[in-house]
């Protein structure tokens, strides 16, 4: 039918935008803390471009249901307040035809996030959490700052050189303070040259001509040991590539731990936001020919943050294997299907116009 193709392609187009300026903020906001991390020394701003790009999917899980509740509100807020609902309403068509177009609607985004909770979020999150690790590790030579004091590799480890020949990987005047379980030292050094283990490959820094400092305790005077040639490992350890959030979807399908659980029912659910909020959408606005307060809106977002909250916090207490899964997150998210399905019926729609 006309109507309702027009009516999924006003919400798809409108979506479609909503998304795009969601995105485009977080990115932002996101490029914005990246770019103070790269200003003090703890990221390669040759990275920051790869970091954004495989944040996306991640960004796109949570900003894809929010575009197009957002979108619907607005496209029934529209057709109800040009009467256009009430003229196919007149015309015969019932709510149900309204159901069916709105659930139709929501379709190619619940696709899109089957697609992004699958298959594309976790390949990113493994890039990413690669990537990262080689971050928390210490930087390349030309991006260390001579004379400044850097922390490379979180709070473990302290860098300071008195300067840098990035091209021949070079170090001079190398100062080193780390810390390894409960022993901490302190390294320092004439010179140092970045090179390449002949036994595993990884980067190492060969320091020459440097004293190594046993800091034991701030009472006892630390034990001092010369040195000729020391080397120090650079890259950082092997990555876990077993991570939660980046195995796919058999592996947590076979797996019995309870992260394992929560994510994969986490990701089983995801793609079902947007038929949950269209049900949710279509109590909020009632049925054609009555007004819409806009205190509906300020109760429409309320909505959506509470199914947030609600879902986040059933996640974390599976995670902890404090509640199974099938309680903490299906169960309240069948609870508000089954009470919009209700409510959607002609008892539940007087039940629901007489309390408001």
């Amino acid at each position: 039918m006309i109507a309702g193709r027009q009516l999924r392609q006003e919400t798809a187009v409108a979506t479609a935008a909503i998304l795009l300026l969601l995105l485009l903020i977080t990115m932002a906001v996101r490029l914005s803390g990246y770019l103070a991390d790269a200003a003090s020394g703890r990221l390669d701003p040759g990275v920051l471009g790869w970091l954004i790009l495989l944040r996306i999917p991640d960004f796109l899980i949570l900003l894809t249901p929010l575009a197009f509740f957002v979108a619907l509100l607005l496209t029934l807020a529209r057709w109800r307040r040009d009467a256009e609902l009430v003229v196919l309403y007149a015309a015969g068509l019932t709510p149900g035809w309204l159901l069916r177009c709105t659930l139709l609607a929501a379709l190619p985004w619940c696709l899109l996030l089957v697609l992004l909770s699958h298959h594309l979020a976790p390949v990113s999150k493994a890039t990413l959490a690669e990537l990262m690790a080689q971050q928390r590790g210490v930087l390349a030579l030309g991006h260390l700052i001579p004379g400044r004091f850097q922390v490379l590799g979180g709070a473990a480890r302290v860098a300071w050189v008195g300067s840098v020949d990035p091209d021949g990987g070079r170090l001079a005047d190398v100062f080193l303070l780390q810390q390894h379980d409960a022993e901490r030292s302190l390294i320092t050094a004439r010179s140092g040259r970045l090179e390449r283990s002949a036994v595993s490959g990884a980067r190492v820094l060969a320091l020459a001509d440097g004293r190594r400092y046993r800091i034991d305790s701030i009472e006892q005077a630390p034990h001092s040991t010369a040195f000729t040639r020391s080397l120090q490992q650079v890259d950082p350890e092997p990555v876990a590539t077993g991570a939660v959030e980046s195995q796919r979807f058999l592996e947590l399908w076979r797996g019995a731990d309870p992260g394992m659980r929560a994510e994969l029912h986490w990701r089983l659910l995801l793609p079902l936001l947007p038929v949950l909020l269209t049900l949710v959408a279509l109590l909020l606005f009632g049925r054609p020919g009555t007004a819409v307060p806009g205190q509906r809106f300020l109760l429409a977002a309320g909505s959506f943050l509470g199914l947030l909250l609600l879902l986040t916090a059933g996640r974390g207490l599976v995670e902890t294997g404090r509640l199974d899964a099938m309680w903490a997150l299906w169960v309240p998210l069948l609870g508000i299907a089954g009470a919009a399905l209700l409510l959607w019926t002609r008892a539940g729609w007087r039940l629901w116009s007489w309390r408001r």
